[in-house]
């Protein structure tokens, strides 16, 4: 349906999809791709954040997508199993505890989409995440990237050795470093 949604103090007329655990599909990645098939051809938001807690995308949610979509996720990390390209007309929107956790030998791609996130971990897991074709556009990202998506803790205890080399093997075309001191044990 559409209804005028409140985004970054401007308020908007957009396609307005609210999932939540009794839509159908056997799991999250599932219920987006039945999500984004439901909006028009003009896109419009999908509004994951009921789905919370451990959640799965076991194939790719955005393969043909076209149209503009925002996506808002729930709480809780969900872990991909399948190679995942989310594309430069999709707007991510992690929620504060969202993650995305691509398992291991699994690649997400993130393709000059957009990522509103705040400096806490986003990404977890044992697969890679991979920013391509990073383009200049609106957004939280721009091509640029933080540790703190992959955990790092400026408190100059912590081990960010691990984010700093995720961050720095991501591809992105920059990162950036918040105040503080980032510890590191492990080496880069």
């Amino acid at each position: 349906f559409s209804r005028d949604v409140l985004f970054q103090g401007r308020i908007s007329s957009e396609s307005y999809r609210l999932l939540s655990e009794s839509d159908l599909g056997s799991n999250a990645g599932a219920k987006i791709s039945q999500a984004i098939g439901d909006l028009p051809a003009g896109g419009g938001v999908i509004d994951a954040s009921s789905l919370v807690g451990a959640q799965t995308w076991s194939a790719d949610p955005f393969t043909g997508v076209t149209k503009p979509i925002h996506l808002i996720l729930g709480v809780g990390t969900t872990t991909i199993s399948a190679n995942v390209t989310i594309p430069a007309n999709v707007t991510l929107d992690f929620g504060r505890g969202a993650i995305l956790s691509p398992s291991s030998g699994i690649t997400l791609t993130i393709a000059s989409a957009t990522i509103r996130a705040s400096l806490t971990q986003i990404f977890a897991g044992a697969g890679t995440v991979a920013f391509t074709a990073i383009g200049s556009g609106a957004g939280y990202h721009s091509g640029t990237v933080y540790p703190e998506w992959w955990g790092a803790v400026a408190d100059y205890a912590t081990d960010c050795g691990p984010a700093l080399s995720n961050a720095i093997n991501s591809g992105a075309r920059r990162i950036l470093l918040s105040g503080g001191g980032y510890g590191i044990g492990t080496p880069v």
